[in-house]
């Protein structure tokens, strides 16, 4: 399959930085930036393969996201099966992590003999319903 070439229009501030960047690895510009657009989508269709996976999984729990400062990450949190959390680069990420990482935990419980809880967290803004 032939590659179809890739047009991106630049900004004056994104394409110096791609120009230092560039040099500084002592590669083109062109190559640097086909990388990087090549690095991202291997990382949309991990986290697209990441969700059809968790098709198969517990949504029935709830999972609070937020951005978490000290690792420059959005982290994904399952409150009622301590301890399970995941993170990504975005929301999105960290939650199809997330449902991942529900199911290890239910089945990883299961194989150990330790009960699965039922869901039960609502958040405050419910709580009240």
């Amino acid at each position: 399959m032939e590659q179809q070439p890739i047009t991106v229009e630049l900004d004056d501030e994104l394409y110096r930085w791609l120009c230092e960047r560039a040099a500084a690895a002592n590669r083109s510009v062109g190559d640097f930036a086909g990388d990087l657009i090549e690095e991202d989508l291997r990382k949309q269709a991990k986290v697209a393969v990441k969700r059809q996976q968790a098709t198969r999984g517990d949504f029935r729990y709830h999972i609070n996201v937020f951005w978490y400062p000290d690792d420059d990450c959005w982290v994904a949190d399952v409150p009622d099966l301590k301890p399970c959390s995941a993170h990504g680069d975005t929301p999105e990420e960290a939650i199809a992590e997330a449902q991942v990482a529900i199911e290890l935990w239910i089945e990883t419980a299961s194989e150990r003999g330790i009960s699965i809880p039922e869901p039960r967290y609502r958040p405050a803004i419910y709580a009240a319903s």
